[in-house]
Formats: C-alpha cells, structure tokens, sequence
C-alpha cells in the first residue's frame, strides 16, 4: 500500500520560480505550514507529496518547479473543480498501477467535494484531514498530529535502541559494561535504562579505585617479598593464591607468619584489595543481568 498526499495551493504564491514545497508557504500560509511539518515529522516520501492547483490545472509534485501565478478574483467553479478532480483521479490510477493507493488529503471543502466521489467510484481508499473544522481548529488538529507523529518517531527509536543495546551485549565482563555506559549513557533515557545503566556507572567507578589499591598493594607486598628474598617464602606465596588459604590453620601457614610477618602481611592485605576488585566485577555481571531483564520485560 503507497501512500499519496494531496495538498491544495495556498494564496501564498512566491514572486519567482520556486519548487512547490517552498512557493506555497508563507506567514499568510498556516495550513499549508502545518501540512508540510506534519508530513516531515511523519516522514513521508518527497515524491509521494503533490501540491493541487485548481487554478492551473495541475498536479506541483513536491520539488518541482512553480512559476509565479496570481490569485484570481473568484475561487475556480464547481466545474471547473470536477474538471480537475478527473485530472487528478486519472493521475492516481496511472500510479495505482505500480501498487494500490492510500490518499491523504489536505485540502478545502469544495476541492475534497469533488475529488471524494471519484475516489469512492475507482475504488481508493482515503482520509480527509481536520474534515469539518474551521482553520483554527484544523491548525490545532495538525499540531496533535505532528505530536502524536513524535510519540511514534520516539517509540520506534525507543525499540531500535532497545534491540541494537540486546543484539550488541553479552552482559557479562566489566570491559563491555565500560564500552556500553561510553556508547549508551545519552541515550538511557529514551532507551529506559537510566537508573540500571547509572547502577552499573557507580560499580565501574567503584571497580576503578579498588583495583588502583590492588594495584598499589601488589607493589607493597613484591617490595617486601623482595626484601625477604627467601625461597621457602617464594615456594609458600607460590602456593597460596587466595585469602582462604591463607588463613588455613597448619603449620606451614603459622611458621611463615612467624618467619616473614611483614611480607606475609603486605601479601594478605593485597590478596583482600583483590578480592573486593573480583566482588565489585560480580556485581557489575548482576547489576548487567537486572538490565537485561529490564529491557526484555519492557520489550
């Protein structure tokens, strides 16, 4: 289904040559104005927009190319408007076609008086725009169309989002969740995840001032490590790569505390410092999971 949008000429008229878009609009021209800010907010296709022009007898199609005309006194006839309306009808079954019509028209009353019945008689479905309402209220009909238009433009970006956010992560390491607060932190907003996404910004944070005290404990511990330089000290570190086993009550694990109490206090405390660095990236993966759950259930 193609849709056309039919516009009718404004008394605005440019005083030299100018495509349709821009010769019909104007301060004096309201309608017009809002017609064609709703059909850009709406998005649609420059070629499927025709301007009519009873006066000329012709169909502007959007960036063609209008010579100045003047106003006439009096507004064309009934006939001369019936005359028209099977111009313009005769144009839309030549497009018809190449697919089937939906026609859009923005037009006044006795233009859509005579265009409505030859629509009905091939068969092509169509809508009057603000039908029935003086221009004031067609003005602020427009404007709930174009807002509405925007709810759907911000809907449909919302879901594009949501999607490329799902498709691009696997929700799990503490590099992706620093790539996606980088890649997605403008846009959590529309996307909904601006409190999931600011939870996992405060654990990144978090993460990088614990792992620089890892790091700075690390040194400490190799500094006093070196200093002992002793073998049984090397075999014993060696061997104990957690706090669990560190605090295991043997013999060896007593008689290296007593031998090396510094070193063995320097490597403890880092041993900690690291083990909170791992914590903090187990509750990044969580906070990643309570976001992707989020985004699931919102669809």
């Amino acid at each position: 289904m193609h849709t056309i949008f039919l516009l009718a000429e404004s008394k605005e008229r440019k005083s030299v040559p100018m495509p349709a878009y821009a010769f019909y609009v104007g301060r004096r021209s309201t309608w017009t104005n809002k017609a064609l800010e709703y059909l850009r907010e709406k998005g649609a296709a420059k070629e499927s927009i025709f301007f009519l022009s009873p006066v000329q007898e012709a169909l502007f199609r959007y960036d063609e190319p209008v010579d100045p005309y003047p106003v006439p006194e009096k507004a064309p006839n009934g006939a001369k408007l019936n005359t028209f309306a099977a111009r313009v009808i005769n144009e839309l079954i030549r497009m018809r076609e190449e697919d089937e019509l939906f026609v859009e028209l923005h037009v006044n009353k006795s233009l859509s008086a005579a265009l409505c019945p030859l629509l009905k008689k091939e068969g092509i479905s169509y809508r009057i725009i603000g039908e029935g309402k003086r221009l004031g209220e067609k003005l602020e009909h427009y404007d709930e169309l174009i807002a509405e238009e925007k709810t759907k433009k911000k809907y449909r970006d919302l879901r594009e989002g949501k999607f490329l956010f799902l498709k691009d992560t696997s929700f799990e390491t503490y590099e992706e969740a620093e790539t996606l607060v980088t890649q997605y932190e403008t846009k959590a907003s529309l996307i909904g995840i601006t409190e999931e996404l600011g939870e996992v910004k405060h654990l990144l944070k978090k993460r990088y001032q614990r792992e620089k005290d890892a790091r700075k404990a690390k040194r400490e511990a190799e500094d006093a490590i070196n200093e002992e330089g002793h073998d049984d000290l090397l075999r014993f570190i060696e061997s104990k790569r957690t706090i669990a086993s560190l605090f295991q009550d043997t013999e060896e694990v007593q008689e290296m505390k007593r031998r090396f109490p510094k070193a063995l206090k320097k490597y403890t405390r880092y041993l900690i410092k690291e083990n909170y660095v791992i914590q903090t990236e187990n509750k990044i993966h969580e906070a990643m999971m309570r976001l992707q759950i989020s985004l699931l259930k919102a669809g």
